[in-house]
């Protein structure tokens, strides 16, 4: 499609907004502090957006028949989950998941509406790069004030080294979900956005490193590694020149400066069972996951074709009891499996789970096929942005529970407007 209109001034702030600032609200005055304050800010940058698509005549322009299998199987998914809301025992919870499916469906149609725009990806980038400065700046705060009581262990102390976020983990994850941004504007911006870019980067790789999150680990090799293979795949691309060579070394200059850190500040035999108990099934929270994955399968095997219902999960789950489980000592619920796949299996059968699975798949296929096909390459270093956050997300789907968080759900649905 060719781009040559520009955001206005309005859709800019909205789309800055909503990248860079509803993702990091919070409020002490509710159970969680991002959730709903995020949900309820979601909806009324989105009827901002709307209604200025409407103001201006905007028109969505069908570019290929991806992009309506997409908006198919994204439809049949939501018309699934009415099913869903309608058998649920949760009913509350129900209509708040259900309503978290429109909104991120409006989401990437509002940016197929806006995606005639010349400066759109630039524009999203940019307060991307924005959202990971804002985000850095609190957790340093907290890791210097861990260092100057002389009480950093790593990871024992990384817990209490959230920025903004509920969790560790959490913000782990947002960290990664960002970083391919800031690389991209370092490599295609300047002067402000690029330097900016090039010390997220640092920091963002510096904190992910130390955090020791191994969801984020497996990650952010996972992106690593795919980035380097397309890079590889696309000769022109993997010729050095001085921008390439200073970001190869100062990469590899930040590495080392983590590793000294983390040979300074942890105990070596607490970081050492940290690391080996991600593949220990026994002891530790590997151990728990594998259970409630185990209770999980149980629970889809139930209704395989229906599930339980939208909320469903942390109630059904009780029947299986706590035995094994941390949550053994009755202080901690969980309420997710850590897998969002098996969740929603459970929840909305194995019916479900491939509806929603398909959307992945598709995403990938159309992505690899753009990065691929000839006379693709001006945009390669997009498409690589948009392949490391989808890949991301789907690795914190399989050990975490992205598809509940507000945050992670704009970067992903946005990015999948851009390009579909």
């Amino acid at each position: 499609m060719k781009r040559t209109a520009q955001l206005n001034l309005t859709e800019s702030i909205l789309i800055i907004s909503l990248i860079a600032i509803v993702p990091v609200l919070r409020t002490g005055r509710t159970l969680d502090p991002n959730l709903p304050l995020q949900y309820i800010t979601l909806c009324v940058v989105l009827v901002g957006l709307q209604i200025l698509i409407l103001f201006r005549g905007k028109k969505l322009v069908i570019q290929n028949s991806t992009l309506l299998i997409f908006l198919g199987i994204w439809l049949i998914f939501i018309g699934w989950s009415i099913i869903s809301v309608i058998i649920s025992n949760n009913l509350a919870d129900a209509i708040f998941f259900f309503g978290n499916y429109l909104l991120f469906f409006l989401l990437s149609a509002s940016f197929l509406f806006l995606g005639s725009s010349s400066d759109l990806f630039r524009t999203v980038a940019c307060s991307a790069v924005l959202l990971n400065l804002i985000i850095i700046v609190p957790a340093l705060y907290q890791l210097f004030d861990f260092i100057k009581v002389n009480e950093l262990i790593i990871p024992l102390s990384t817990y209490s080294i959230h920025s903004l976020f509920p969790h560790r983990n959490l913000f782990s994850e947002m960290l990664l979900l960002v970083l391919p941004f800031s690389v991209y504007s370092f490599f295609n911006e300047k002067f402000f956005w690029k330097y900016t870019g090039i010390i997220c980067f640092d920091l963002s790789l510096f904190l992910l490193v130390i955090l020791s999150n191994r969801a984020s680990w497996f990650g952010l090799i996972a992106v690593a590694f795919t980035v380097f293979f397309f890079l590889l795949f696309q000769k022109q691309n993997s010729r050095f020149n001085k921008i390439k060579i200073f970001f190869a070394l100062n990469t590899a200059a930040t590495v080392i400066v983590c590793f000294l850190f983390l040979a300074f500040f942890s105990k070596t035999e607490t970081l050492e069972s940290h690391a080996l108990n991600t593949l220990n099934f026994t002891q530790g929270s590997t151990k728990d996951r594998i259970e409630l994955w185990s209770r999980t399968v149980n629970l889809i095997s139930e209704k395989p074709l229906s599930g339980g219902g939208l909320g469903s999960w942390k109630i059904n789950v009780l029947k299986y009891g706590n035995e094994g489980l941390v949550s053994e000592n009755n202080t901690t619920f969980y309420q997710r499996p850590h897998n969002d796949f098996l969740w929603i299996a459970a929840e909305q059968g194995i019916t479900g789970m491939i509806l929603y699975l398909l959307l992945f798949v598709l995403a990938f296929i159309s992505i690899i096929k753009m990065l691929t096909a000839k006379g693709k390459k001006l945009y390669s270093g997009r498409l690589l942005v948009i392949l490391s956050v989808t890949l991301s997300y789907v690795v914190f789907s399989i050990f975490s529970f992205p598809k509940e968080r507000v945050s992670h759900n704009i970067l992903l649905f946005a990015v999948w407007g851009l390009f579909m």
